[in-house]
């Protein structure tokens, strides 16, 4: 379980984060929703320690992830980046290899055939394994994102990130995404954590959803619960109608 307490954070004296109190629970798929500028990426990169927390508490199974070396982190959280790059003669299995680094040491600079089990891994379940020998610049957009995922998944952790990880997707490679994304959960147990701009994906596809606005928590519950008329529009500043379609909410987003 991840727990946040009491999180600010500013750039100078522009404050992005203010008192987050928040629950991403074990098992589950939560995403996180709000306008531009709402902190909602900031938050998941100080989550996943790319931005340093400046105040408050974040417990990672009760333990505080200051107290946490980056290796070791990384050894528990994979993150997926909205804008992933890598050279564009790289092969995808090579990428994938990428993050098995986590647990190369100084003495043994290079992946022993044992993390190749791994690596295989991750390729069968992003649907990547008779493409690895392709280059990452012949991808196509669904394809690309689909190995930056796989390269997080050959880290073996229990957690993962995405930052708004169907951004730019056509919406065949964004079905197939947040696919992907609901099999990790169901199927291999990974608890996910993802910033999102698609309401309906997010109540589709998570089990709790955070709404942030101005670095505050306006809402966190179940996509049922929270997502209404009223909260959109606390929200986003706009008047949506949201209507139930075989049992889940749907916002009219025309």
């Amino acid at each position: 379980m991840l727990n946040i307490k009491n999180l600010d954070f500013a750039y100078g004296k522009l404050e992005v984060l203010q008192n987050i109190n928040a629950t991403i629970e074990t098992g589950k798929v939560t995403t996180i929703l709000g306008a531009n500028g709402s902190g909602k990426s900031t938050l998941l990169h100080i989550l996943s320690k790319n931005l340093k927390q400046q105040s408050g508490e974040i417990l990672l199974n009760e333990e505080n992830i200051k107290n946490i070396s980056l290796k070791e982190f990384a050894k528990k959280v994979a993150m997926v980046h909205q804008k992933n790059n890598a050279p564009n003669d790289l092969t995808v299995e090579q990428l994938v290899d990428y993050g098995r680094l986590p647990y190369a040491s100084i003495l043994k600079t290079s992946l022993d055939a044992e993390n190749q089990k791994y690596v295989d891994k991750a390729l069968a379940l992003t649907d990547l394994t008779e493409l690895k020998d392709r280059a990452i610049g012949t991808l196509s957009g669904g394809q690309r994102q689909r190995a930056f995922i796989a390269m997080a998944l050959a880290q073996n952790t229990n957690y993962l990130f995405l930052d708004e990880p169907t951004t730019f997707l056509d919406v065949k490679y964004q079905v197939e995404i947040m696919r992907l994304v609901q099999k990790l959960n169901k199927d291999e147990g990974i608890t996910i954590l993802m910033v999102l701009h698609d309401i309906n994906q997010a109540v589709a596809y998570s089990d709790q959803i955070i709404g942030i606005k101005k670095g505050d928590i306006l809402f966190q519950g179940q996509p049922e619960t929270v997502i209404s008329e009223e909260n959109i529009k606390n929200l986003y500043g706009i008047d949506l109608p949201v209507f139930t379609h075989e049992g889940k909410q749907c916002v009219l987003a025309v």
